[in-house]
């Protein structure tokens, strides 16, 4: 693979995790939002995650991410 096929996954591996993020937060919070116990629990929970992913810190992951394949499809059989 070389460097130009590299960059594409990346950039859609980002366009999908973007597209998908709310809905991400919405299944990691949705049910206990409203929560007594949890509830302010939770929505410190949303905003860390909105603060830190958007904020930038989502390439880091993204990059584990597409390494992670990278080195599954070159182990492959």
């Amino acid at each position: 693979m070389n460097g130009d096929s590299k960059s594409d996954v990346y950039t859609q591996e980002k366009q999908d995790f973007v597209q998908n993020f709310s809905q991400i937060i919405r299944a990691l919070t949705e049910d206990e939002v409203g929560h007594l116990d949890t509830g302010d629990a939770i929505v410190q929970l949303q905003e860390v995650l909105e603060y830190n992913t958007t904020g930038g810190k989502y390439h880091w992951a993204l990059t584990v991410l597409v390494t992670s394949q990278e080195l599954i499809v070159s182990s492959g059989p």
